[in-house]
């Protein structure tokens, strides 16, 4: 498998150092440079091919959310990874970044332990260039799938009680994709789980209610879940439906344990409505993202309730590992291209 090559582009020289530090010991890269600016990083990249460009999103002078509208532009094959520093002023500026198309994000931790940073950043890449290099096997073997598909023998079901859907790795760009198409206010509510950080969930959600015409917030404890709003669970905590159907579900959130390495988990979440909404009729929806999380609360929900799954497909899914683990597990009803998923969303929950 060949070794990827790696731009870094930050302002700051020790947060620079660090991220190379932790490039270059996930022993999957080959060329790594570094520059200071977005004109630089530009630059750089008409001379040379780079696989990813990890970009600081508070650059100054020219800020990292233009540098990455440039190289979606110039260089669309090339994978952008944001570094934050855990701020108010830049969560905004990173979930701006993410929904625009960057690939995911690592947090610089100030005040920390440098070594302890390093490899909790190094962990993190490693995850994700493991993933790319994957992909790219698989796309010259297989190439793209980029046709609507269904599964075959699967009843449409019609009038939902509640949508569900799951993401993480380019969630974000998927999310704002489909909650800034649908047109109208659903008669069911809506509950999210994006893998982010504490903090970085708040921005989302403020973020997708610029742009859609539902109501979109951050879940808090005991929110009455009601029809006609969209609730995304907070970073670092659990979110779950407690009650019954009859007494007015309402959310609640636990610091429990993480489930597949995440809390926000959507199997808790699944599997938490799976028990509440008992024989009702969900859909459930699991879009881009790196691992199997969901597949399981999807296949609990078939169990307990009358569920429909649509999955996002691989030619438009960032990291085709959550979908993938659903469509293994034979539980799709529909493999779709995010470009038709909003309208297919919108059709089965208002028809």
């Amino acid at each position: 498998m060949s070794k990827l090559n790696v731009l870094i582009v930050d302002k700051n020289s020790e947060y620079s150092s660090m991220l190379t530090e932790a490039v270059m010991r996930t022993g999957m890269a080959g060329r790594v440079d570094t520059v200071s600016s977005g004109e630089m990083a530009l630059a750089y990249m008409d001379r040379q091919n780079y696989d990813v460009v990890v970009i600081d999103v508070g650059l100054s002078a020219m800020k990292g959310i233009q540098i990455l509208q440039d190289i979606k532009r110039r260089h669309p094959s090339t994978r952008i990874i944001i570094s934050s520093a855990r701020e108010d002023e830049s969560r905004d500026q990173t979930v701006q970044a993410l929904e625009m198309g960057a690939v995911d994000f690592i947090v610089k931790k100030v005040g920390v332990n440098p070594e302890q940073n390093i490899e909790k950043i190094r962990q993190r890449l490693k995850q994700l260039f493991v993933q790319f290099r994957l992909e790219a096997l698989q796309k010259t073997m297989q190439g793209y799938e980029t046709r609507v598909r269904v599964a075959p023998g699967q009843q449409t079901l019609q009038g939902f009680d509640l949508l569900l859907i799951a993401s993480s790795t380019g969630g974000p760009a998927a999310l704002k994709t489909i909650c800034s198409q649908f047109q109208s206010v659903f008669p069911i509510p809506v509950l999210i789980v994006q893998h982010m950080p504490a903090g970085f969930t708040r921005s989302m959600a403020q973020s997708l209610n610029k742009d859609c015409v539902m109501k979109v917030v951050e879940a808090s404890e005991g929110d009455l879940i009601r029809p006609g709003q969209i609730y995304v669970a907070p970073g670092s905590y659990h979110m779950l439906v407690r009650g019954d159907r009859a007494s007015k579900p309402r959310i609640q959130l636990q610091k429990s344990e993480m489930v597949n390495g995440v809390r926000p988990a959507a199997d808790v979440l699944f599997k938490s409505v799976a028990r509440v909404y008992q024989g009702a009729n969900i859909l459930a929806v699991v879009l881009t993202g790196m691992g199997s999380d969901g597949s399981e609360g999807v296949r609990a929900l078939k169990e307990t309730c009358r569920c429909y799954c649509l999955v996002q497909n691989e030619a438009s899914s960032v990291v085709y590992g959550m979908p993938k683990s659903v469509v293994d597990a034979g539980l799709a009803d529909e493999i779709l291209d995010i470009k038709v998923l909003p309208r297919r969303i919108e059709e089965l929950v208002c028809s």
